[in-house]
């Protein structure tokens, strides 16, 4: 999906994708460059550096201190698309993306342990849904 979103928006907006960086050797805030490995950045920002090297690309666990140093270092940046995201609610986003299998719809799943949902079924009420 991010991939998708990165495709749509990158012809009309300055777009930057801002992730985690899951099972990456580093930890804090990076921005990718020539240098980068998928130790440093993780696996699928790697990916979305390697197919984009058009757009920012940044990892950070913690999205406020991350979303600031990125616009900071690429003060261009209009767009900036976040990773599985939605459970961050100190993050005022301007759209949010929830997907889910038709064949495992989320609304008929468990919180963890027992199933795969890490947040209130109520939250995502007035979402977009996709």
């Amino acid at each position: 999906m991010v991939e998708y979103l990165v495709r749509l928006l990158k012809d009309e907006f300055k777009v930057a994708t801002l992730s985690r960086g899951y099972k990456r050797r580093t930890k804090g805030y990076a921005l990718a460059d020539d240098q980068s490995t998928a130790l440093e950045i993780g696996d699928e920002p790697m990916q979305f550096h390697i197919k984009f090297p058009d757009i920012s690309i940044a990892v950070g666990e913690q999205r406020l201190e991350a979303i600031p140093q990125l616009l900071h270092d690429r003060p261009e940046t209009q767009t900036i698309i976040l990773d599985d995201a939605f459970q961050h609610r100190a993050i005022k986003a301007g759209l949010n993306i929830l997907l889910t299998d038709y064949s495992n719809l989320f609304t008929r799943d468990f919180y963890l342990p027992s199933g795969d949902l890490r947040d209130l079924k109520s939250e995502y009420k007035g979402q977009r849904l996709s």
